[in-house]
């Protein structure tokens, strides 16, 4: 009892009787708590080890995967720059092929215009010769008729060929080319003015 004054100075009596008896266990008694305590430890080791390299495993595909990420964000920004210069630098180009889109679709339509007055006079031309034939109309009438017809048909190929080739806009097709001289603006003008 001593022993255990000196170890523990404040320890009442009842404790130390306590703890005298407390060492008069077996030896397989504390063999087996030693063994239990070494499979538990061991086991535990082992499920900690298996839960570490999980998480390991784990953390090694998070970070291959952010990798792959940053390697996919990347090519992708790439791809969306050379896109965006691609189509910045094309702007133009678009829009002058919608310009020339459209004059070529106006063109047509003038052509087809005169192509659809040739026809009508055509068709007239037909039905005044039937009408020739048949006595109806007297001979100087008919021709007095379709001259009329060619001189109205020429004056509309002219006016059209004329229009296109000196007054329309050669980049629209919808705007009139009005020169300096036209507008009054030019150097000449003003000067033979004063």
């Amino acid at each position: 009892m001593a022993q255990y004054n000196a170890a523990f100075p404040s320890v009442d009596a009842t404790t130390i009787a306590n703890l005298q008896t407390a060492g008069t266990e077996t030896a397989t008694v504390t063999n087996s708590y030693v063994s239990n305590t070494k499979t538990s430890d061991t086991n535990s080791l082992v499920s900690n080890l298996n839960a570490a390299e999980a998480i390991s495993q784990q953390a090694k595909v998070y970070a291959y995967t952010l990798g792959t990420n940053a390697s996919l964000s990347t090519i992708a920004k790439d791809l969306t720059d050379a896109n965006n210069a691609i189509n910045t630098g094309a702007s133009g180009t678009y829009t002058r092929q919608s310009e020339i889109n459209e004059w070529q679709a106006q063109n047509k339509m003038d052509t087809l215009f005169f192509l659809q007055v040739l026809f009508l006079a055509l068709t007239l031309t037909v039905v005044l010769v039937y009408l020739r034939q048949t006595g109806i109309l007297p001979n100087s009438v008919m021709w007095m008729l379709l001259g009329f017809m060619v001189l109205i048909l020429a004056g509309i190929l002219w006016n059209r060929t004329s229009y296109t080739n000196v007054s329309r806009d050669p980049r629209y097709w919808n705007r009139r080319y009005i020169g300096l001289t036209d507008s009054g603006l030019s150097a000449k003008v003003q000067c033979s003015n004063s």
